[in-house]
């Protein structure tokens, strides 16, 4: 299990290393422009811009990195089936989503739904992804379905997992206060 958790780990510096890199844009963008946030100058707006490109999209990092650096052989399909559990199981689990599956507005939706795309999202969705990939990067098919076999079986099994993990996890959210404190940051 140590070693497990050790793998986790190692896969997790992956995505980690690219946050130094949004942290010298932005600081060079507010460093330019410190009261206007880039509104002022158009090189400063354009240098936090990019730096808050990464960190908003740090869910994805964590599934592409997770599931790249925990694959047997960190090939690039383990990293794509990554990114596809994340795709999965926030889309099927937006506020527009469970509103439509529940019938309601949009508005009567629990709180949880709101912040999906969060990392603990992309960090189960590359765990996720590689022991798909893991498992069944090896498996062949019959001769009909021969294309799907190999590694391009691992996104279809990787979508399979990702909507019984979207159920447990839909599930699991509605037994939540609706409109607790703790799902709104406190407020």
């Amino acid at each position: 299990m140590m070693k497990y958790l050790q793998n986790i780990g190692r896969s997790l510096m992956l995505p980690v290393a690219v946050l130094p890199a949004a942290a010298i844009l932005m600081g060079i963008g507010y460093w330019i422009d410190p009261v206007g946030w880039g509104v002022d100058n158009a090189a400063a707006a354009f240098l936090i811009k990019a730096g808050s490109s990464i960190i908003d999209n740090m869910a994805i990092l964590f599934a592409v990195g997770v599931a790249l650096g925990m694959s047997k052989d960190r090939d690039g399909s383990a990293a794509l089936s990554g990114l596809v559990a994340y795709l999965v199981v926030t889309t099927l689990l937006s506020t527009d989503s469970v509103a439509m599956l529940q019938g309601t507005d949009p508005e009567n939706v629990n709180a949880a739904f709101e912040k999906i795309g969060n990392q603990f999202i992309g960090i189960l969705s590359g765990i996720v992804a590689s022991i798909m990939y893991n498992r069944f990067s090896h498996v062949q098919l019959h001769d009909a379905l021969a294309f799907f076999s190999g590694k391009r079986l691992v996104s279809i099994i990787t979508t399979i997992a990702m909507l019984v993990i979207s159920g447990l996890l839909s599930s699991l959210a509605r037994r939540l206060p609706p409109q607790s404190g703790f799902l709104r940051g406190g407020r």
